[in-house]
């Protein structure tokens, strides 16, 4: 029975996000040619938390609607309470907090990552009339995932090339937000949430949630074009922009599904592409 529950924590907490938010903080600090572990680990520790506790907290808020639609979950398949789960989160935000503190001694400007954040998850998680309003998720989704990399960076040793990546990781996964929601707008509707759909209707939020990714693939050259990427990687990186030039064309021809998993690959391409410079970075 103790081993159960300490299954259902690790559930609580999503593993596969927690640990590939530190994987972005140790690629955002590697780019910039050396890494200053001490700080990069407590910045690891301090985001790896942090995820933890934001998964924690989005499911004891949503612990009614996941009685539903999720009833596998550990809250509303009982094996974790509202309260454990509450308190749970809590204990993580503030180990995350203690690291965070404890890294800013050392490198102070990762507050200016850190606590922005921190006041952007708890407002849309407890005023929940932010949570149902979906085009505030999609930015603050698509902003949890670009900063880990630039948080990395202001660990260590602040580069551009953590920064471009932050950006590209933004606009990326805003526009896959946006696709999301075109897929599952019946599915909105049934729990109230008021999404971009439903604002502006399919087609134009079709033309819309493309603009994020155009950009970010108009912009994907810089690094090289600046001279902060070699040539391995950039063409990977190039490979990454054709994935998601074709994500764009299933888009528009409404196969959101298809859509939304082709941009998923497209962002592992890009990651590829940067974790070789990350490589090149350290190596030579």
């Amino acid at each position: 029975m103790r081993a159960e529950r300490v299954i259902a924590f690790f559930e609580l907490s999503r593993p596969i996000n927690v640990f590939m938010t530190a994987i972005g903080v140790t690629l955002g600090a590697g780019l910039g040619g050396s890494v200053e572990w001490r700080c990069v680990a407590l910045a690891c520790i301090a985001a790896a938390t942090f995820a933890a506790a934001g998964n924690a907290l989005n499911d004891y808020v949503d612990r009614d609607l996941d009685r539903i639609a999720h009833p596998e979950r550990p809250i509303p398949s009982g094996r974790i309470s509202d309260r454990e789960a509450l308190l749970y989160s809590t204990l993580m935000f503030l180990i995350s907090g203690a690291f965070a503190g404890a890294l800013a001694i050392f490198k102070p400007l990762t507050l200016a990552v850190y606590l922005p954040v921190l006041a952007f998850i708890l407002m849309y998680e407890l005023k929940l009339r932010l949570k149902y309003y979906g085009p505030i998720g999609n930015v603050l989704i698509a902003l949890l995932v670009g900063a880990t990399f630039s948080y990395g960076a202001l660990a260590s040793k602040p580069n551009s090339l953590a920064f471009m990546l932050t950006l590209y990781a933004f606009l990326s996964n805003w526009t896959r937000e946006i696709v999301k929601d075109l897929e599952d707008v019946e599915g909105d509707l049934s729990v109230g949430r008021r999404t971009l759909p439903m604002i502006l209707g399919e087609d134009k939020c079709r033309a819309v949630s493309i603009i994020p990714l155009i950009i970010a693939i108009i912009t994907s050259p810089i690094p090289y074009l600046i001279g902060k990427m070699d040539s391995a990687p950039f063409i990977v990186l190039i490979i990454g922009d054709i994935v998601f030039c074709y994500s764009i064309f299933l888009a528009l021809n409404r196969s959101y599904s298809r859509a939304q998993k082709i941009m998923k690959c497209g962002m592992l391409i890009v990651l590829i592409a940067y974790f070789i410079q990350f490589f090149l970075k350290l190596v030579l």
